[in-house]
C-alpha cells in the first residue's frame, strides 16, 4: 500500500522535472520514467563543503531498510548517475518498488559522491524516509569523508 506522501512526492517530482527530456540534459534535469507500482524519494542534495568535482564524478543513492532485531540492513533501491558538470546543490529522485516496502519497517536514504575513483562526499546522518510518518521529500546533506575530516 502506498504511503500518503507518495502522491505529494509524485507531484513534487513532476513539477521539478516538467518539460525536461533525458537526452543530453544534466542529471538534475532528467525525467524519471514512471512505472506502475513504483514510488519515488525526491529532494535536493547539498553540501557545506565546496569540494571541486571532476566531470566523471558519480552520485550513488541508496534506499535502505534499516536493521531491526533479526533483520539485517538491506538495499531496497539504488541508483548511480554521472554528474557531469552539474554542481551541488542538485535535485534528485530515486525510484523504488512499493512491493519491497514493509510499512512496519524503517527506511533511510543514503548518498555518496565518488570523484576520481575516491569516495569524497557522503551522507553521515540517517535520513529516515517513507514509513513511520517520515517524508518521501527531503534535503540530503553530504559531507567530506577521509583525511579532511576528524
Amino acid at each position: 500500500m502506498a504511503a500518503p506522501a507518495s502522491g505529494l512526492a509524485l507531484l513534487f517530482a513532476t513539477v521539478c522535472v516538467a518539460g525536461c527530456s533525458g537526452v543530453g540534459k544534466p542529471f538534475s534535469q532528467r525525467r524519471p520514467a514512471f512505472e506502475p507500482g513504483t514510488g519515488l524519494v525526491v529532494g535536493v542534495i547539498s553540501s557545506p563543503a565546496k569540494i571541486p568535482l571532476s566531470p566523471d564524478a558519480v552520485l550513488r543513492l541508496m534506499l535502505v531498510r534499516l536493521p531491526a532485531p533479526g533483520v539485517e540492513e538491506s538495499i531496497v533501491a539504488e541508483s548511480r548517475q554521472r554528474l557531469g558538470t552539474t554542481r551541488l546543490p542538485i535535485r534528485f529522485w530515486l525510484e523504488f518498488p512499493w512491493r519491497a516496502v514493509d510499512s512496519s519497517a524503517a527506511y533511510a536514504l543514503r548518498g555518496e559522491i565518488r570523484n576520481r575513483g575516491r569516495n569524497r562526499l557522503a551522507s553521515r546522518v540517517t535520513q529516515r524516509v517513507l514509513t513511520g510518518g517520515y517524508p518521501s521529500m527531503l534535503e540530503l546533506v553530504v559531507e567530506p569523508v577521509g583525511e579532511s575530516n576528524r
